[in-house]
């Protein structure tokens, strides 16, 4: 058994999944995810630079996808006991919900033509998912069809997440 002394810090992760499932330390922020959610308003987050936007947006990406087993306490493979998270002891229903998340880190966007492209891959990726074939090639318009078809197929409404969203500026 791994003592909370011989714990992991996770600097440079930023994947929620890991960072339990591998037994790093974890700082619950799970109250005010559930607040900011539970509110259902659309919320845009701006910190500095390495504040854990990403941690934070992969740690709501798997409220989301009702992944509840990352928020309950367990024993790593690894000995690690990961203690319950603020979140797992709400009312939250843990429905799945579509996920589409933008993540602008993944490439050299020195170019709006360089944004554009990523934006027409992420918009692909999801769109074979939902067995969609675009119609026109306006991303606005591929959107509003891709949560619409989304919501339709799931019955669930669509989270959309927008990663290092000022990584091109």
């Amino acid at each position: 058994m791994t003592t909370k002394a011989n714990r992991k810090y996770p600097v440079g992760i930023q994947s929620f999944e890991k960072i339990r499932k591998e037994g790093y330390v974890y700082i619950d922020k799970t109250a005010a995810i559930y607040k900011m959610i539970s509110e259902g308003c659309p919320c845009f987050l701006s910190r500095p630079r390495r504040f854990g936007k990403s941690l934070l947006l992969s740690t709501i990406e798997a409220v989301f996808k009702g992944r509840r087993e990352l928020f309950e306490a367990f024993t790593t493979d690894g000995g690690i006991e990961q203690p319950p998270l603020f979140i797992s002891t709400t009312t939250w229903k843990w429905d799945k919900h579509p996920v589409i998340r933008f993540d602008f880190s993944a490439g050299d966007l020195q170019t709006i033509q360089q944004l554009d492209t990523l934006i027409d891959q992420t918009l692909k990726e999801y769109e074979r998912l939902y067995g969609i074939t675009p119609e026109v090639s306006d991303a606005n318009i591929r959107m509003v069809q891709l949560l619409r078809t989304a919501h339709r197929q799931t019955g669930r409404r669509a989270v959309v997440l927008v990663d290092e969203y000022d990584n091109f500026i």
